[in-house]
């Protein structure tokens, strides 16, 4: 249950960072043998840190581990 809300925490910190849905996408999640978020999009710029520095303010210590984009 704890990665399946921390996939919400991030997507939503994408949302807030203005990465989220444009223009990067979300289009698939999956929360039952592994935790991923997939999205369609590109980014020119490294935000890992942005990214994860938001996703720890929402969720109190929860932070992005697996990213893939396509």
């Amino acid at each position: 249950m704890r990665l399946h809300s921390a996939g919400h925490v991030v997507d939503f910190a994408l949302y807030l960072l203005g990465y989220s849905p444009s223009p990067l996408m979300p289009f698939k999640g999956e929360h039952e043998k592994k935790t991923v978020i997939y999205y369609q999009g590109t980014i020119e710029k490294d935000f890992q840190e942005e990214l994860e520095k938001k996703a720890n303010e929402l969720g109190n210590g929860v932070r992005p581990d697996i990213l893939t984009f396509s």
